[in-house]
């Protein structure tokens, strides 16, 4: 059997559900962090006809006015998420709760056009089809024994691959298109970080809501190592270079442990540099490695 045949093998077939119920424990529990944090920033007052973000719609999309929604249906909306975070975490009514937050960041999507959340909606219609699986409680039931007999009781049961296929894609297209966009003489020489990082450390005393994490000698440090400074090429080019190579090397049980290492420690110092908007994605990427499947070089 050659390697692709086995690769279509194992995105096709049925496998043992703990992987993917470990994924929807931890991508629940990202949900349920993104929600709280917006909550703490004052998302629910930030879209109201007072607020620059209401009146930014009705100016972007005219014809669409009636359409829009409106405070209460946003402030509805968040309130749905939330409880959908929590009920998916738990593993009650997954399906619904997965369908919930699906159709909850797909409207998300009109108001914020951020990328990491069409990766979460796409997630979370991922989970749309996964099988019947333990609830975390029935799970912590198993404790007693250890992590070994919990594991034990998920790998008893087995259901199609669909969704773990759906999220190894996702998460495939997600690394493998941030790499190509990061193409570009801008990104690879530091540009676009170093004056991210300037402009975020200069606003640190303005801002009501800081996010980020900086060393105190940050602004000698950014003054030292300006854009095209080897140490800027080197560390961009090896971010791309992880990126676009990275969901290959989850597939193959040679370089499976090298790459999770790699993807964790990159994600860590992308939530080092923004730790509460950012935790929420590191934790829901990282997740998404449990999907893909190990396939031997031959068969």
């Amino acid at each position: 059997m050659s390697w692709i045949e086995s690769l279509a093998q194992h995105l096709t077939g049925h496998q043992p559900l703990g992987p993917l119920w470990l994924f929807r424990t931890l991508f629940g529990a990202a949900c349920l962090i993104k929600c709280l944090v917006e909550i703490q920033r004052g998302f629910l007052s930030a879209y109201q006809p007072t607020t620059w973000l209401y009146f930014r719609l009705r100016v972007m999309y005219p014809d669409r006015h009636r359409k829009l929604p409106g405070k209460s249906a946003y402030i509805a909306a968040h309130g749905l998420r939330l409880s959908a975070a929590v009920c998916l975490t738990a593993g009650y009514l997954p399906q619904l709760s997965a369908a919930v937050l699906a159709l909850v960041f797909l409207a998300e999507t009109r108001i914020y056009f951020r990328f990491h959340v069409n990766y979460f909606l796409l997630l979370s219609a991922s989970l749309v089809f996964a099988p019947p699986m333990p609830t975390l409680i029935e799970a912590a039931t198993h404790l007693r024994g250890g992590p070994d007999a919990v594991w034990a009781h998920l790998q008893l049961a087995s259901g199609p691959r669909l969704s773990l296929t759906l999220i190894a894609i996702t998460t495939t297209a997600l690394y493998t298109g941030s790499a190509w966009r990061k193409m570009s003489r801008v990104f690879l020489d530091g540009t676009v970080v170093w004056s991210q990082l300037s402009y975020t450390h200069a606003q640190q005393p303005f801002r009501h809501h800081f996010d980020g994490w900086y060393p105190r000698r940050l602004p000698a440090l950014l003054d030292q190592v300006r854009p095209g400074h080897p140490a800027w090429r080197i560390t961009m080019g090896l971010v791309v270079l992880l990126e676009a190579t990275l969901p290959f090397l989850l597939l193959w049980p040679q370089t499976r442990p090298a790459a999770i290492t790699l993807g964790l420690a990159m994600h860590t110092g992308f939530v080092l540099l923004s730790p509460l908007t950012l935790l929420p994605f590191g934790i829901a990427t990282t997740a998404a490695y449990l999907a893909f499947p190990v396939i031997g070089l031959a068969g």
